[in-house]
């Protein structure tokens, strides 16, 4: 008899757990803590089952967490100011010293004159599609800003597929216009 317990033998505690009951379920048999239980079992010599549910004659091993973010493993961007993670928020798994939103946002006023907040009001303008397709950008990538080549005034923004495809028609209605009249001919 277990002490405290008169309605239960430790034989029959450890007969319940070896058919399958959990420590919870006894403890609420006993009135006990499930430590409680688990101490018993142990100084009874028995073998614990590792922890999780059961599945048939399988265990199932409890959900892991994924590990928290430590403070080494945030960086603070040189130009934002902002804290973020090294390893998904910044290029070259962290030795870049600007974020990738911030090299974009360069790249993009060096290149076509726009600053970052311009470009995030064309793409909330554009609906965040492009302006030819009307897809959305897969792979979480940002739309291109087509450009003319000559004077270098911006159109608008594009997926890459429309974008690359108005650059091999080099930019030419034209060409363009019977690319149009070839496919509806073999249609």
């Amino acid at each position: 008899m277990l002490v405290g317990t008169p309605q239960i033998t430790t034989e029959e505690l450890i007969s319940k757990y070896m058919q399958g009951e959990s420590l919870s379920q006894l403890a609420d048999l006993v009135g006990v803590n499930p430590t409680t239980i688990k101490r018993w079992l142990l100084a009874e010599g028995v073998k614990l089952r590792p922890r999780g549910r059961q599945k048939g004659q399988e265990w199932v091993q409890p959900y892991t967490y994924r590990k928290r973010p430590s403070l080494t493993d945030y960086k603070r961007c040189s130009q934002c100011k902002i804290c973020k993670l090294r390893d998904k928020d910044f290029a070259h798994k962290g030795l870049s010293g600007i974020c990738k939103l911030c090299h974009n946002d360069a790249k993009r006023l060096k290149t076509y004159g726009i600053t970052g907040e311009e470009f995030r009001k064309m793409v909330d303008l554009q609906g965040g599609v492009c302006r030819i397709c009307n897809g959305k950008q897969k792979n979480n990538r940002s739309l291109a800003v087509d450009h003319c080549h000559e004077t270098g005034k911006n159109r608008g923004l594009l997926c890459n597929r429309c974008n690359m495809g108005l650059g091999y028609f080099k930019d030419d209605a034209t060409l363009m216009l019977l690319a149009i009249e070839y496919l509806k001919k073999y249609l």
